[in-house]
């Protein structure tokens, strides 16, 4: 038996934590198959693994796809910090009495891999991230964005106001793609703002429609969940990645505008035993689409 994204019952399961929340999270692949955590990105959801479709369904894989508080149908947590987050995966993984799993990070989900991972080694087999974005403020990043994807990360560090109406209308314009394919139109936006490996990405039928819903399912109470999210990537790290020694694997496109591949190098250099793949015709986007084989095979090792 495997279980699909479009088993809308596996969605929105919810787990009442110690301290009153609700934790929701979804989940993908086999019932039986080996425990994976997926950490979406930023603004992202638990919906976001449906941008690979039926293919996640003969991974082998369990993957467990939680909203971080504050996200979709988890509960805000007022001054959360990435320790809170392994204490929230630890009562997930004991309500589904997972001793030991894997890690997926997505995008802005890498921090929370790397916090797991340093906090939690215990639990931790393999700690893989893709895209993986860091400390968002730093050198590499002010010096590899374009200036949009800069003024996103300036304004989640010094001007609230602006990061929520950024938010709002990801939320506007995510809730109006409802199509299986983007239309003509759509790709020449696209084609503005990423590269063609990414535009190929989200040409291909539903996967528009899956990134956009996840973003707007991010933002379903507001943006309140997601901007406390997103300021977290401009603030001191309250754990020490140089301390992992549990394996980290790291895989980045050599196109990606919305994560620099400069940013990658430094910050995996830096932990004990890390590797690096990099894909040199992939973005963003297009990394986890186009090399999901790969990422499972890290995942099992």
């Amino acid at each position: 038996m495997t279980v699909r994204y479009r088993d809308m019952a596996r969605l929105d399961n919810q787990l009442i934590l110690p301290d009153g929340r609700k934790l929701c999270w979804a989940e993908y692949g086999q019932p039986d198959g080996l425990p994976v955590f997926y950490f979406h990105g930023c603004p992202s959801s638990r919906l976001e693994p449906e941008m690979f479709d039926d293919p996640l369904s003969s991974t082998g894989l369990r993957i467990i796809a939680p909203d971080r508080p504050g996200i979709g149908l988890s509960d805000f947590q007022p001054s959360r910090s990435f320790k809170d987050w392994a204490n929230d995966i630890v009562q997930l993984a004991d309500h589904l009495a997972w001793p030991t799993f894997a890690l997926l990070g997505n995008s802005g989900g890498g921090p929370y891999v790397m916090a797991c991972a340093a906090l939690i080694p215990e639990r931790v087999t393999v700690a893989v991230i893709v895209s993986g974005a860091w400390r968002m403020d730093a050198p590499e990043v002010k010096a590899g964005l374009p200036f949009v994807n800069r003024l996103f990360w300036i304004f989640a560090r010094s001007f609230t106001p602006g990061l929520r109406l950024m938010l709002t209308t990801m939320r506007k314009s995510g809730s109006g793609a409802a199509s299986d394919s983007p239309s003509a139109d759509d790709i020449k936006k696209l084609s503005l703002m990423l590269p063609p490996p990414d535009v190929a990405a989200l040409s291909v039928p539903g996967r528009m429609r899956a990134t956009s819903a996840a973003t707007t399912e991010a933002l379903r109470h507001g943006s309140k969940g997601v901007a406390w999210d997103t300021r977290m990537y401009v603030r001191p790290f309250n754990f020490d990645h140089t301390s992992i020694r549990v394996p980290v694997r790291a895989f980045h496109g050599g196109l990606d505008r919305n994560v620099p591949l400069a940013l990658v190098r430094a910050y995996t250099a830096e932990i004990p035993g890390a590797t690096l793949t990099v894909w040199p015709d992939d973005g963003h986007l297009s990394a986890p689409c186009n090399h999901l084989s790969e990422i499972v095979e890290a995942l099992k090792s």
